[in-house]
């Protein structure tokens, strides 16, 4: 039995003629296929686990139209406060305003994630989501919105103004409690101390989210691919790839594989060979919306191949009776 190296190869033959019944015979790669993945109707979510698995998340719901179907994989993101920060901006707009800090609120060590949004005006600072950790792992503080609105205080205690309509208007200060696990409100808050809280507010130093505009999407696809490396086949939209890859490829090959960015959307695809004999089985994996699309799992048509040259062109290669041809099919870049 062959065993699996997580290792990197430097890519010679990669074929792209498709996968499973969606094969494409004339071994070209066609761009509208592409863009179909990208404007999939749906997004789905990593589980949080940690404070960078958030801020993908974060940004996946930034860029995304706010009329797409999302996919929680837990409870512990919240994207109602984020999705009402972006109305009546555009992306960039909302990359420019909304960010995210990392600072210890209750100075006990354990650096919180606040993101939070620098506008309309009056409402700067204003915090979506807050999280600690708490053994370890991200627990959700706040969840903020419009009629539901927090902000970080000088003196680390946090503030809050609630309304369910023009008459019903609350506020309370808040703090973290001891053990971290929530936030807790403090009793025998003036009610007319609304306008002294609000100038008490911190001014945060935010990161904002589109400075992680050409890295996120990048680490999000990576950390897909390794999962899919190693065994975790949820994301893979060819569920009947998905099984073979589990059942036979991984346990039994001595596999390799290698990150290239084959389309020039910034963000790599997945490739994989055996490494005693690429041309009996190779694969091409692309990430998108949460999905793994299979543009390639080749273990039946072994005398058809591709080559990606560096200026995305790509060259198709036939075998037939001792002889071969070469052409030039189509171009990776868009």
């Amino acid at each position: 039995m062959r065993k699996f190296k997580i290792g990197i190869f430097i890519v010679l033959i990669i074929i792209l003629t498709g996968c499973g019944n969606n094969a494409n015979t004339s071994g070209e790669i066609e761009l509208s296929q592409i863009e179909e993945t990208n404007d999939s109707d749906t997004v789905h979510l990593k589980p949080c686990t940690t404070y960078q698995d958030i801020l993908d998340n974060a940004y996946e719901i930034i860029i995304t139209d706010n009329g797409t179907d999302i996919v929680l994989s837990d409870e512990l993101f919240s994207y109602d406060g984020i999705r009402e920060a972006k109305m009546g901006r555009d992306t960039e707009e909302a990359l420019a305003g909304i960010g995210y800090t990392y600072y210890d609120v209750d100075d006990n060590g354990i650096e919180e994630l606040i993101i939070a949004d620098t506008g309309p005006e009056g409402w700067n600072n204003r915090i979506l989501l807050m999280y600690t950790l708490y053994d370890d792992k991200p627990v959700l503080l706040i969840d903020g919105w419009a009629r539901n609105r927090y902000y970080l205080l000088n003196d680390g205690t946090i503030y809050n103004e609630g309304s369910s309509g023009a008459a019903y208007t609350s506020f309370g200060v808040y703090r973290i409690a001891e053990d971290g696990s929530q936030i807790i409100e403090l009793e025998d808050v003036p009610a007319n101390m609304m306008e002294d809280y609000m100038a008490q507010v911190k001014e945060l130093e935010l990161t904002f989210f589109e400075e992680l505009k050409e890295t996120t999407l990048e680490q999000t696809a990576r950390a897909a691919y390794f999962d899919f490396l190693l065994g975790d086949v949820s994301l893979v939209e060819n569920k009947e790839v998905g099984q073979s890859w589990v059942d036979f490829y991984l346990p039994n090959s001595e596999l390799e594989y290698a990150f290239l960015d084959l389309d020039g959307d910034d963000v790599s695809e997945l490739l994989i060979q055996w490494i005693d004999a690429p041309e009996d089985f190779n694969a091409v994996f692309h990430y998108s919306n949460g999905t793994l699309f299979c543009w390639n799992f080749d273990s039946v048509e072994m005398s058809s191949r591709n080559y990606p040259l560096r200026n995305g062109t790509k060259v198709h290669q036939y075998d037939y009776s001792g002889t071969s041809s070469w052409t030039a099919v189509s171009n990776l870049i868009n």
